[in-house]
């Protein structure tokens, strides 16, 4: 399990796995660590001893291999995507869904920009959509300056 290090509770990203076929990340700042919640890192280490395949692979198939994407995919994500009744959805969607709720959230450009392993900050902001409710709020202090625009009318 060289892609986990359980003393210091951090999954290391140094490849890519796509269709089955294993290469380097895209790009250089696609390498990177993340530091697993504890509940997390419990979570891992309680599924590796009991799982019933013993593998290199975090999560193998039945035999020990690597999964391949586009499979797993058709047969257990799309499926709960058509009875939740969702719009379009992939796995590239998760990156918006999880850049856009912490970038909402005030998380720093830098801290996202290293978790989704883009080497440029204008790369991971293209991918945060701001959501209404600050639209609002940013549109609503500028309303409160509208008033004092009058003061200022025949001057």
């Amino acid at each position: 399990m060289e892609d986990v290090d359980f003393e210091h509770d951090i999954l290391y990203v140094r490849r890519s796995v796509s269709r089955c076929e294993v290469g380097p990340t895209k790009t250089p700042g696609g390498e990177r660590r993340f530091p697993l919640p504890g509940p997390i890192g419990h979570l891992i280490r309680q599924y590796l001893a009991t799982r019933k395949v013993q593998a290199d692979w975090l999560f193998p198939t039945r035999k020990g291999n690597r999964h391949n994407d586009r499979t797993l995919f058709l047969k257990y994500v799309q499926p709960t995507i058509e009875r939740l009744t969702l719009p379009h959805f992939s796995w590239h969607s998760m990156r918006h869904t999880f850049l856009t709720y912490n970038g909402n959230d005030g998380v720093a450009m830098p801290v996202l920009q290293s978790l989704a392993g883009h080497t440029d900050a204008q790369t991971a902001l293209a991918y945060i959509d701001p959501f209404i409710k600050h639209k609002r709020v940013a549109l609503e202090v500028g309303e409160a300056i509208v008033p004092l625009c009058s003061l200022f009318e025949g001057l």
